[in-house]
Parts: structure tokens; C-alpha cells; sequence
């Protein structure tokens, strides 16, 4: 009896000095697309990356969770399927508006730290401010656009006029004095041949778009207004997801580009320059715009 319990202390030793393994926690990314195949590969060098890094914090494995609506997107965030999401800020807020998602970091996506949105005309048309817009139509790209749909919405709200969709070109326009009729071109370069050739008065892009024009066609429109800055590109993190998840991930990308692995990574992941805090100016931006969504239900 004496040596059993001596061999079940030496037993009980041996199990307390095993080291003590942990399960590594999945860490879901999430993304809206309709090109499923084509994200994962996107971001394959982002997943790659985070997973050597966040290996040793048990956090793994790092995987991509596709929508293709911002609505979707949001229900996936708030039931814990994602656990962060990267995207321009139109989409952003909207997620964080639903899904409480908390946006932290900027990401300079293809080395762009922030951007804006114009609203053009025709060089010869009689328009040149928003007011004159009244009544008239305008051409955005498509309704999850930041810089060509969202950004240059709320310039128009915050003027007090009020966008009203149409279904298409051919339906007749509104044409009550603080309304504006808009549509969805599809693509910038469609926006563009639609004022050029007078089949809206107006269109919304973003800057460098408008910048890297051909002369040709730049010097045939006229910007008549700038929206304010925002940030290319945000990270949001859903609300509930563990503090020291959210610190170790955060660690893990803002320290990307001091290493030659990490600024690989970045450099694979369609230029991206770094990741970076959002600064107080870029978050009081933010909030203007988080504010006119609850105005007006969603722009």
C-alpha cells in the first residue's frame, strides 16, 4: 500500500509538470465580395502573414468569411462569425452601425492614406455649386461605393438637398427644387461618358480617379465641389471579441512594415503601404458621416 501511493504521487507530479496546452482560437476576417476565389487569393498574403505571427499568442487559424452584402456582412460580425472586418469606410460605418464593430485601424491601401470624393460637370454647363445641382441628375458609380456613391451623397444631404434614385436613365427625373435624381453607372468611366455626353449633369469620383484622366477628357469637366478627407481603407473588430485578441492583432499589423517578411506581406497585399491608427481628425470625420446615416436611415 505504501509503494501504490508512493507511485501515484510520483504520477501525480509527473501530469502536473506536462505542459499545459491551449486550443488556439480561429481568428475570422471578413470581406464583401461576389468574387469569392478572387478575395481568397487577395488576401492569402494578410492570412499567411498573421498566421506565423499570431501562432505563438494560440490565436489560429486565420481564415477569410465572404459576403456579398454589407447587411450580411454585419449579421456575420454581430453573431461572432467574423471577427474583423477590412473595407472603405462607407461599408465600415455601416457594419459598425449594425453590428457594433469598433473601427481602430486605417490601412493605406496601394499606398493610399486617405481620399476624397468630387462632384463634376460639364467645363461649359451653367453649374457650379451644389445648389445649382437642384433638380437635376447625377451619375454614382454603385451603392456600396465610398469616394463615388456615399461621400458624395451626404455633401449633397448636408447642402439640404435631398437625392431621390431612379430606376433608370429613361424615367423621368424629379424636378422639385431641393431634390436631386441619381443612378448607378456601374463603373467611373461610365459616370464620366454620361455627363460628357449630357445624359446626367453631374458625377461623383474620387480625386486621383479625376487626376489621372487624360488631359483630353480632364480639361472637357470642371470639379464643383470636394468632400472631406477619410481613410482608404479600415479595420474594424466586432465588439465582444476578447481584449487581448484585439491587442494582438492590432500589434501583429501595426508592426507589418518593420519587418522584411511583413512589408513582403503588405507589398503582396495590393500595395498596401502599412497599417496605422486613425487619427482624431480622420475619427471626427467618421462620426459626422456615422451621424447623417441615423438621419437620413442610410444613405
Amino acid at each position: 500500500m505504501i509503494y501504490f501511493t508512493q507511485l501515484c504521487k510520483v504520477a501525480l507530479s509527473a501530469l502536473l509538470l506536462l505542459p499545459i496546452t491551449v486550443d488556439a482560437e480561429p481568428l475570422h476576417i471578413g470581406s464583401i465580395t461576389n468574387e469569392y476565389v478572387a478575395e481568397i487569393k487577395k488576401f492569402k498574403p494578410l492570412t499567411e502573414y498573421l498566421r506565423t505571427q499570431l501562432s505563438s499568442q494560440n490565436i489560429g487559424p486565420i481564415t477569410l468569411v465572404i459576403s456579398n452584402s454589407m447587411e450580411d456582412m454585419a449579421d456575420k460580425i454581430r453573431s461572432g462569425e467574423g471577427d474583423l472586418f477590412i473595407d472603405s469606410p462607407y461599408p465600415s460605418i455601416v457594419v459598425s452601425q449594425h453590428a457594433g464593430a469598433e473601427m481602430r485601424l486605417r490601412r493605406w491601401k496601394k499606398g493610399v492614406e486617405s481620399y476624397h470624393s468630387v462632384i463634376f460637370v460639364r467645363k461649359e454647363s451653367p453649374f457650379s455649386t451644389l445648389d445649382d445641382l437642384k433638380g437635376q441628375r447625377i451619375a454614382f458609380e454603385e451603392p456600396f461605393s465610398t469616394a463615388s456613391y456615399f461621400l458624395g451623397k451626404v455633401e449633397l444631404i448636408k447642402q439640404g438637398i435631398k437625392p431621390v434614385a431612379l430606376p433608370n436613365r429613361a424615367h423621368p427625373h424629379n424636378t422639385a427644387p431641393n431634390q436631386i435624381s441619381y443612378l448607378f453607372s456601374g463603373e467611373d468611366s461610365t459616370t464620366i461618358t454620361w455627363v460628357l455626353r449630357k445624359r446626367v449633369e453631374a458625377g461623383a469620383i474620387n480625386q486621383q480617379k479625376f487626376n489621372k484622366l487624360k488631359p483630353k477628357i480632364r480639361n472637357q469637366l470642371k470639379i464643383i465641389h470636394h468632400s472631406p478627407s477619410v481613410p482608404r481603407h479600415i479595420v474594424s473588430f466586432r465588439a465582444n471579441l476578447p481584449q487581448q485578441t484585439v491587442d494582438a492583432v492590432s500589434k501583429a499589423l501595426l508592426t507589418m512594415e518593420q519587418s522584411e517578411a511583413g512589408r513582403a506581406a503588405l507589398q503582396a497585399f495590393e500595395r498596401t503601404r502599412k497599417f496605422g491608427t486613425i487619427p482624431a481628425a480622420f475619427q471626427d470625420n467618421l462620426q459626422q458621416l456615422k451621424e447623417i446615416i441615423k438621419q437620413t436611415d442610410s444613405p
